[in-house]
């Protein structure tokens, strides 16, 4: 099985460095006229159809550290976790730039930038990387081909985000995710090619080239030195356990890219390598829902943060440890203290579903939703500090998406919780989530337990809870969700 939600198996084949996106936060916060809030969860500019809702704004800036002596500044506090002040990598040896006597002067030129990669991020090349310039066009053939090769699973994914209100049932997320990609991507790095390719528009190696070079470069080095390839395949069936790890991934080449600029270019040459936002960026990226719009923006934003967290303790060598210990969940690329001091999810069982389901009907994909996931869903329609709290004490969880004879779709979602009152800060915050997406007003199922249920044009939604455990059902009506509650209580 691959991967349930969203984009983690082409972000695996492909891992892309997005500092024409990032700069699209500025100007959707121009746009708007409004102040992002500084923390990591409020990195969205639209909700899901049909329920208007605050637009919250991504994160104008990844953090920047400044070169020593100057003094740096500490990553954005969020409400979860607040890092110490960050020391930034300093390189051991100060490094001028190389000048072979012969070669491409270009070519001279990457080496040299390659050099300072090694000595700044404290890994040695194990040997040469293959590149390849290559223009937007040639760019967009490449994604497309790569898509293409994902077509079934995005359909899959689509059916996901449509039947738990994500994404409105006419989209198509193909065109979507390939839309955002296109405009989006500077660069790409094809692990199992282990060749990287870098759009470059013109003869010259500009500030913002050398900068996603960079980044695609230490891809190539984390491939050479900790096979995350291998890594990624590992847990290809958990999707949670794939967005940290790509967290861990994309924030240890922003930090060493971060780096670099600072140490080896000029203030003038590291405003151009922020790079400017393009009209098409823009529209592709507000034009996506705000899950789709966090999910994509997760690696680049809260993975720099857990990143920089690792970093003030040890330096690069804690991100090296972090390659041999790699986090298995998002939770702990939220709270980084649950990584060095391990909270592991639980993993919940799940009955046959489609047998209790009836005839016809099939499993399409069990996977893992996660802690960050919970909240990107819910800050869709609540402040993001609700929904923040409300994932927060996520213990582990199953999601499954079934499929009945008629092309029809449910979704049973199981979650377990630290605590009772985690449980509870969850249900009803889903309760008004729900209430607020749909306009429609839950339905209690008996006083005596925690239960309700929404009929919809098509649809119902239940959700009960006991203890710390709570059930989520989406189903087309009221028998299947008595089938999948008698299923669950067989066990």
């Amino acid at each position: 099985m691959q991967n349930l939600l969203g984009t983690d198996r082409v972000r695996i084949k492909l891992l892309v460095v997005l500092v024409a996106l990032l700069t699209v936060v500025v100007a959707c916060a121009d746009s708007s006229g409004e102040t992002p809030e500084p923390t990591a969860t409020t990195v969205a500019t639209s909700s899901p159809e049909p329920v208007s809702s605050p637009t919250p704004q991504p994160p104008t800036s990844t953090p920047t550290p400044l070169p020593p002596p100057t003094s740096t500044p500490t990553p954005e506090p969020t409400p979860i976790f607040e890092p110490a002040a960050v020391i930034l990598p300093t390189a051991i040896v100060p490094l001028g730039t190389p000048t072979p006597m012969a070669g491409d002067p270009r070519d001279r030129e990457l080496d040299a930038v390659e050099l300072r990669v090694n000595v700044i991020r404290e890994l040695s090349s194990k040997g040469p990387v293959d590149r390849e310039f290559i223009d937007r066009d040639e760019l967009g053939d490449l994604l497309l081909e790569l898509f293409e090769e994902d077509r079934e699973e995005i359909l899959e994914d689509q059916k996901l985000y449509s039947t738990i209100g994500i994404l409105p049932k006419e989209t198509d997320l193909f065109d979507l995710l390939l839309g955002l990609y296109g405009e989006g991507v500077l660069g790409l790095y094809l692990a199992e090619e282990e060749k990287f390719y870098i759009v470059q528009e013109g003869e010259d190696l500009d500030a913002e080239q050398q900068r996603t070079y960079v980044h695609e470069f230490v891809h190539a080095l984390q491939q050479q030195h900790f096979d995350f390839q291998t890594a990624f395949d590992a847990v290809e069936d958990n999707s949670d356990a794939s967005t940290a790890i790509s967290a861990l991934v994309e924030g240890d080449a922003r930090l060493t890219e971060t780096v670099y600029i600072f140490e080896h270019m000029t203030e003038a040459e590291r405003q151009v390598s922020q790079g400017t936002a393009s009209q098409e960026l823009i529209n592709a990226f507000q034009s996506a829902p705000t899950v789709i719009q966090r999910r994509f923006l997760f690696p680049y934003v809260e993975g720099v943060q857990f990143t920089l967290s690792l970093y003030q303790a040890l330096g690069f060598s804690a991100l090296d440890d972090a390659f041999a210990n790699l986090p298995v969940s998002t939770e702990q690329i939220l709270h980084p203290e649950k990584y060095v001091t391990p909270d592991l999810p639980v993993s919940v069982e799940m009955p046959d579903l489609a047998a209790a389901l009836g005839d016809g009907w099939s499993l399409v994909r069990k996977d893992t939703f996660g802690e960050f996931m919970l909240q990107a869903y819910l800050s869709a329609i609540v402040p993001p500090i609700t929904a923040q709290d409300a994932a927060a004490g996520w213990g582990g969880d199953s999601i499954s998406l079934l499929e009945g004879p008629d092309g029809e779709t449910a979704v049973v979602f199981a979650i377990v919780w630290d605590t009772l009152p985690d449980s509870e800060e969850f249900y009803n915050t889903f309760l008004s989530f729900t209430n607020a997406r749909t306009g429609v007003e839950w339905v209690e199922d008996s006083p005596s337990e925690a239960a309700h249920r929404m009929a919809l044009d098509g649809q119902v939604v239940f959700i009960t809870g006991a203890g710390t455990f709570t059930l989520i059902v989406f189903a087309p009506d009221d028998a299947d969700v008595e089938n999948v509650r008698a299923a669950l209580a067989a066990g």
